[in-house]
């Protein structure tokens, strides 16, 4: 949830300068978590988060090129909208990525170990003096 609302605040301000309507925005926002979302969560334990973050950009590049070229139907230039788009969504997928492997990948498991030790008692108590 959090990606695709960081996805579309980014989107929908680079998209007001570019004056792209909010229906072309939240589409493209939606198609963009998804593809990106199903990366991150097979990619990034492969990858690593460096890796994974330059995939990612050049990703939403791509994709939001494609989309941008097919779906919109105000005169913008794609290829700027795609660019500046990546490089914003490339910088809040740093952080993603750290909050993703936390809670996906590294998250320390609640369950504790507990064992029982048994030992003879060697105290002085049972011993005649």
């Amino acid at each position: 949830m959090a990606k695709f609302g960081l996805t579309l605040i980014v989107l929908w301000i680079i998209g007001f300068l570019f004056d792209l309507t909010f229906g072309e925005i939240l589409l493209a926002s939606i198609i963009l978590t998804a593809v990106s979302f199903l990366g991150d969560l097979f990619l990034l334990p492969k990858t690593g988060s460096i890796l994974g973050t330059a995939l990612d950009f050049i990703l939403a590049f791509i994709l939001i090129w494609v989309i941008a070229a097919n779906l919109f139907v105000s005169v913008i230039s794609y290829e700027s909208y795609a660019l500046i788009s990546a490089i914003f969504l490339t910088l809040f997928e740093v952080f993603y990525h750290k909050l993703m492997q936390f809670e996906f990948f590294d998250h320390p498991k609640t369950e504790q170990s507990f064992q029982t030790e048994f030992a003879k008692d060697e105290s002085n108590q049972n011993h005649p003096k």
